[in-house]
């Protein structure tokens, strides 16, 4: 924290100086040019478009399509930490149940500031960063709050007209999804984040950020069902892990979400040999079998 708040604020010492420097030799207002990114994120973009195939390319083969190389992606996850985490999960996308249900981390055991953390502590007579900030952080941190509760809020209260949406391309989301291994609280990795306040949790103090979250689901658990907007180049990824075992919430299920529908047991396996996977698309239903489904499986990175 106060290695990162050294950098940030000698930037902003050199951007102030620049500015004072400009203003004085060609006066008010400083021209775009010194201070608007537009041009410069721009030209980042075209060079990447127009770079000759590197490493990139060449490791793409029977991985993933190598244009992905080159076009800009957008991405949602359960990972933490990650930057507006209400705004950039998995969860925040998708289309409530008929009754509002939507798989999500439980609520944190406290809230507010922890207690001093005697390895944190301000040197007497330094100078109190933390307090310079803190105002201003924990105010845009509260909105972040509001935005995620209002946005859970709203989904909810939509739940009724998001599913005759759905409902009318005869996918409905399912109710056997629920959160898994994600901490709870506001985890976006600073300083003053306010994460893993959780019963599992062996140290609440340590604010712990990093985790692989994801949404749990199985054959019981129905559709998950979610919205991409702006999507243009027709390319979905999806994370799929396989070893996580039994799905607490579709215990003692023996029906498609507790009762809408039969359907089979497995013979056990995490992945049995009667495997289907569907996915509908605006309203296009697709079904795999388990050999097509480990044809399109792609180990892009070990751990990801």
């Amino acid at each position: 924290g106060r290695v990162l708040a050294f950098y940030i604020l000698s930037a902003l010492d050199d951007a102030l100086e620049k500015w004072s420097e400009k203003t004085i030799t060609e006066g008010h207002p400083l021209a775009n040019e010194h201070w608007h990114m537009s041009d410069y994120y721009n030209s980042i973009q075209q060079n990447i478009i127009k770079m000759p195939p590197s490493f990139c390319e060449e490791g793409s083969v029977g991985r993933f399509p190598s244009r992905l190389c080159k076009v800009s992606l957008k991405a949602r996850t359960q990972y933490t930490p990650r930057a507006d985490p209400g705004n950039t999960s998995i969860v925040s996308i998708l289309k409530p149940a008929s009754d509002g249900y939507i798989p999500s981390v439980a609520a944190p055991l406290y809230e507010g500031d922890d207690v001093p953390n005697p390895s944190t502590i301000v040197p007497e007579g330094a100078i109190d960063v933390r307090a310079i900030l803190s105002q201003r952080r924990r105010g845009m941190r509260d909105l972040l709050f509001q935005e995620v509760n209002s946005s859970l809020i709203s989904k909810k209260i939509d739940s009724v007209n998001a599913n005759r949406r759905v409902d009318a391309g005869k996918v409905s989301p399912g109710f056997g999804w629920v959160g898994h291994s994600e901490p709870s609280g506001f985890c976006d990795g600073s300083y003053y984040s306010q994460c893993g306040r959780q019963n599992s949790s062996k140290c609440l103090l340590s604010g712990h950020n990093d985790a692989r979250g994801g949404i749990l689901g199985d054959g019981l658990s129905g559709w998950l069902v979610m919205s991409l907007e702006g999507l243009k180049e027709g390319i979905i990824m999806l994370n799929f892990d396989f070893w996580h075992g039994k799905n607490p919430r579709t215990e003692g299920w023996t029906e498609l979400n507790d009762g809408k529908r039969r359907i089979l047991k497995g013979d056990g396996d995490l992945l049995p040999n009667s495997t289907l996977f569907e996915y509908s698309i605006n309203g296009n239903l697709t079904t795999w079998d388990l050999s097509r489904l480990l044809d399109h499986d792609k180990v892009v990175q070990r751990v990801v």
